[in-house]
């Protein structure tokens, strides 16, 4: 009995790395990220805040960012401090001049493909300006644009950092077994369906939603994988999405922020514009990705940053170290 017991304590445990295995710690961390999820849908439900059209009728939006991070703050701490066992900071999030750096280069290539692809469209009119300096609320817009921009923010650090937990621990449970350019691959396989598992709910998403939203992620990933830091994903996405719900107005998977700096009405085909799914959900925003893809990987060719550094799958840091 207690030689079978001490078999399944190491099915479990890694009493090297002094942690649960990683099929468990993932499992542990997607579990804790779905309850966290469904207590804020309660909370927002409980709170009467509803979810469509009433973006246009006040702060909803906004409320909803504000409520989901802390729910993503404590899955990302449980993750980190309890079943990872390492420094929050060692998920790419170790600022530092460098860091700050890639972040507003990421920033600006994200913003500057969102933009390009609200531009083409302009060229062929297929959306207009309508208005200038939106605002659905009683609020006064400086104020609720700080509040908007601070907060989207803020949780796209938290939904990378849920996205990196499950790329490094995925890569870790499988070095040692496969080379590094297949734990590699199957790593990011592994993060791409815990990623799209929550987003399957994604109300109007087209084909060229999901293929828009399959590069994007697949950008993000790369760039950290290559360099081990998540400034420039932070930035990159980040940029992308405050263009689209902020700068320009209009929806990304369906979602408005209540104030903007122009509002853009969209005309065009669907299949081009994206249409109510918003502008990353049409083909001008997958040729726009498409083009970040290599002008991505020219940066970081430019840079000598093309070789995965062993950080990414093997276990260099721990709390107790």
């Amino acid at each position: 009995m207690r030689e079978y017991l001490s078999r399944l304590q190491g099915f479990i445990w890694h009493p090297r790395e002094n942690r649960l295995r990683a099929p468990y710690r993932i499992l542990l961390f997607v579990i804790t990220l779905g309850v966290s999820v469904a207590i804020l849908g309660l909370i927002i439900e409980f709170s009467d805040v509803t979810i469509g059209d009433s973006f246009d009728e006040g702060v909803t939006l906004p409320v909803i960012l504000i409520l989901s991070l802390p729910a993503y703050a404590l899955t990302v701490l449980i993750g980190s401090r309890i079943l990872d066992r390492r420094p929050v900071k060692n998920y790419g999030l170790d600022v530092d001049r460098n860091w700050v750096n890639e972040y507003g280069i990421g920033f600006i290539i994200g913003a500057s493909l969102l933009s390009l692809t609200v531009g083409f469209q302009l060229l062929f009119g297929w959306v207009e300006v309508t208005e200038i300096a939106r605002n659905t609320t009683e609020y006064p817009f400086i104020a609720m644009s700080v509040l908007v921009i601070t907060t989207v923010a803020g949780l796209y650090v938290l939904e990378l950092t849920a996205s990196v937990f499950i790329l490094k621990n995925s890569a870790e449970g499988l070095s040692g077994y496969l080379s590094p350019e297949k734990v590699i691959i199957l790593a990011v396989g592994v993060s791409f369906i815990f990623h799209f598992l929550f987003r399957v709910n994604l109300p109007e998403a087209t084909s060229y939603a999901i293929l828009v939203e399959v590069c994007l992620h697949l950008i993000i990933l790369l760039v950290y994988i290559y360099t081990g830091n998540a400034g420039f994903s932070i930035g990159f996405g980040t940029g992308w999405i405050l263009f689209a719900i902020y700068v320009f107005g209009t929806t990304t998977s369906s979602l408005m922020a209540p104030v903007s700096v122009m509002t853009l009405d969209i005309t065009g085909p669907v299949a081009i514009t994206g249409g109510e799914f918003g502008v990353d959900g049409g083909l001008a925003a997958l040729f726009s990705v498409v083009f970040g893809l290599f002008l991505v990987f020219g940066w970081l060719r430019v840079t000598d940053r093309l070789t995965v550094p062993e950080s990414i799958y093997t276990r260099v840091d721990r709390l107790d170290n």
